[in-house]
C-alpha cells in the first residue's frame, strides 16, 4: 500500500483519518510523497545533463558557451538539493528551477545539433562550390540536395533561437576546425536558414524556397577563389584584400550564372546581398527603385545572420538569452533609418516575438506582424503597395533627416517598452555613423 502511495499522491486524499488521531494529518503525507517525487525528478535532471553536457563538441574550444550553460545547470541542480535538503522544502521554488535546467538542456542539445548539422550543410555547399568556381558542368539541380538539407533543419522549428548561435559560441571558427574553407558558407548558410524560416508558410513564396535558400548558401562563393591554397591565391589576396571584399558579391553572381537551367533571379540577388535601399551597399550602390524584393530579403538576413554571427552577451547577461529579439530590434530600427526593408523588418521582428519563448529575462515582444511586401519584380515605381520604394515619400518615417535619429531612438524605446542594450547601441551608432558618413 505505500508504493501505490508514492505512485500515485490522489490516493492519499482518499484514505481515512487514522484511528490514532495523534495531530497527524493527511497533508503531511502528501507533502512527503511530493518530496520524494522531487527526489526522483532531480536525479533524472542530473543524469540527462550528464549525458547532454558529456557530449564531445561541449568540450570543444569554439564552444566555450556551451560550457558556461552547463555550469549554470549544475548550480541550478545543486541549488534544487540544497532545497530539498531543508526541513520544509518550498515545492514552489523547486519546480521552477527544474524547469529552467531542462530548457538550458534543451538549448545545450539543440546547439549541438546545430553544429553539427553546419558542419555538414557547409562541407556539402564547398564541394561544389569548388565545382562551380572551376567551370565545371553544374546544373541547378545539382544543387537542390542542399536545399532540401536545410529546408529539413528549418521545416519544424518554433523559435529562431534553434538555428542561431547563442551569445559566445564562435560558429564559424568551430566549422573551420572541422571543414577548413568550409567556414566561408557559415553566414550564408545562417542567413538562408532565417530566409526559409520567415517565408516556409507563405503559399506565395513556396515555388521560389529553393531560389532564395541557394542565393543565401552561395553569397559568399566569390571569396572561394582567394582562398586557394596556392602562392598565386595568398599573393592575389594580399594585393587585392579589400577590392575583394567589395566585389565578391559580382563574382558570385558571374559564377552562379553559368550554372545551367537556374533561375535568373539566383545571379541577380547573390549580387545584391550587401545592397542597401539608401544607395549606401556595394558593389553598385543600387537604390530601392534598383533592387529585387527579393534581394532585398536577403540583404536583410545577411545582415540578421551576421550580427548573430558576432554576437556577445551584453553586460550582466546570460549566455542563454534571448539573442533574436535583440537584434530584431536593432535590424527594425535600422530599417527605419532606410538601410533595409521595412516591411520585411517588421515581419522578421513580429514572428520572432511570436516564437520567443515565455521568458522574463528575454527581451520584450515587438509588434505584430505587417504584410509582406510584393515578391514580384514588375512594382510599378511610386507603387503604395511597397512602402520601401516610398524613399522620396513625405509620408513615409524613412524621409525623415538621418539628424533625427537619436530621436528615433527615443521612440524605438517608448514603443518597445524598454531600452536598448549596450552592444545594440553600438550597432546603431555605427550604422549612424555610416550614414551621416
Amino acid at each position: 500500500m505505500p508504493a501505490k502511495f508514492v505512485s500515485d499522491p490522489l490516493d492519499v486524499r482518499a484514505l481515512p483519518p487514522l484511528a490514532t488521531g495523534e495531530g497527524l494529518s493527511r497533508q503531511p503525507r502528501a507533502e512527503t510523497i511530493r518530496q520524494a517525487d522531487l527526489y526522483r525528478q532531480v536525479d533524472d535532471l542530473r543524469r540527462r545533463a550528464q549525458d547532454v553536457l558529456g557530449h564531445k563538441l561541449a568540450a570543444h574550444p569554439a564552444l566555450a558557451a556551451l560550457a558556461d550553460l552547463g555550469r549554470s545547470v549544475f548550480e541550478k541542480i545543486d541549488a534544487v538539493g540544497t532545497l530539498l535538503a531543508r526541513e520544509e522544502p518550498c515545492t514552489r521554488a523547486i519546480s521552477p528551477l527544474l524547469q529552467t535546467c531542462h530548457s538550458l538542456i534543451d538549448t545545450v542539445a539543440g546547439q549541438v545539433a546545430l553544429c553539427e548539422a553546419t558542419a555538414r550543410d557547409c562541407s556539402a555547399a564547398l564541394e561544389l562550390a569548388r565545382r562551380i568556381v572551376a567551370q565545371e558542368r553544374v546544373s541547378f539541380h545539382d544543387l537542390l540536395p542542399l536545399f532540401g538539407g536545410m529546408f529539413d533543419d528549418v521545416r519544424d522549428v518554433q523559435e529562431l533561437v534553434r538555428l542561431v548561435p547563442v551569445c559566445g559560441l564562435d560558429l564559424a571558427a568551430f566549422v573551420e576546425s572541422q571543414a577548413g574553407e568550409a567556414a566561408l558558407f557559415v553566414e550564408g548558410l545562417t542567413a538562408g536558414r532565417v530566409l526559409l524560416w520567415i517565408l516556409r508558410d507563405d503559399p506565395r513564396q513556396v515555388e521560389r524556397l529553393p531560389e532564395f535558400a541557394l542565393a543565401a548558401l552561395f553569397e559568399d562563393v566569390g571569396r572561394l577563389p582567394a582562398l586557394a591554397r596556392t602562392a598565386a591565391a595568398r599573393k592575389f589576396h594580399a594585393r587585392r584584400a579589400e577590392w575583394l571584399e567589395r566585389q565578391h558579391p559580382a563574382i558570385g553572381a558571374a559564377l552562379l550564372g553559368a550554372v545551367r537551367r537556374a533561375p535568373a533571379d539566383l545571379a541577380r540577388m547573390v549580387g545584391q546581398h550587401h545592397e542597401r535601399l539608401d544607395g549606401r551597399g556595394y558593389p553598385r550602390g543600387l537604390g530601392a527603385r534598383d533592387g529585387l524584393p527579393s534581394g532585398r530579403w536577403l540583404a536583410l538576413c545577411t545582415r540578421f545572420a551576421e550580427l548573430c554571427l558576432k554576437a556577445r552577451p551584453a553586460e550582466g547577461a546570460a549566455s542563454r538569452e534571448y539573442i533574436p529579439g535583440r537584434i530584431a530590434r536593432s535590424v527594425v530600427a535600422e530599417s527605419e533609418w532606410g538601410m533595409w526593408s521595412a516591411d520585411f523588418a517588421q515581419r522578421l521582428a513580429g514572428q520572432v516575438a511570436a516564437t520567443q519563448p515565455a521568458d522574463p529575462d528575454h527581451v520584450p515582444a515587438l509588434p505584430a506582424a505587417i504584410p509582406e511586401e510584393p515578391h514580384r519584380d514588375g512594382i510599378e515605381p511610386g507603387s503604395p503597395s511597397d512602402r520601401n520604394l516610398h524613399l522620396h515619400d513625405a509620408e513615409s518615417g524613412m524621409q525623415r533627416p538621418h539628424g533625427q535619429a537619436e530621436e528615433r531612438v527615443g521612440e524605438a524605446r517608448a514603443a518597445h517598452g524598454a531600452a536598448f542594450s549596450p552592444v545594440e547601441l553600438d550597432w546603431l551608432r555605427e550604422a549612424k555613423g555610416v550614414m551621416h558618413g
